[in-house]
């Protein structure tokens, strides 16, 4: 109940909260998605594919902890779309 609370007083700083929280997570995914691929360069698994994921993630990760106004926007959009994109 105590974080309902906080987040309808600081609706702006949640938001911001999130959006760090999301870049945190893109770059700790994408960068273990970059060793996958490093593990595995000469084996079965497709290793480009993962090493493409993971540069792909580690960079929303940065951007994400860069500009979290426009990541806010981004995953709002995202989220208020209907369907899949």
């Amino acid at each position: 109940m105590g974080f309902g609370v906080l987040t309808l007083l600081w609706p702006q700083l949640t938001v911001l909260a999130l959006a760090w929280v999301f870049g945190a997570y893109a770059l700790v995914d994408g960068v273990t998605l970059l060793g996958t691929a490093w593990r595995h360069l000469h084996g079965c698994r497709p290793a480009v594919a993962c090493a493409a994921a993971g540069a792909l993630g580690a960079v929303a990760g940065l951007v994400a902890a860069v500009w979290p106004g426009l990541t806010a926007l981004a995953l709002g959009s995202w989220q208020a779309s209907p369907g899949p994109l």
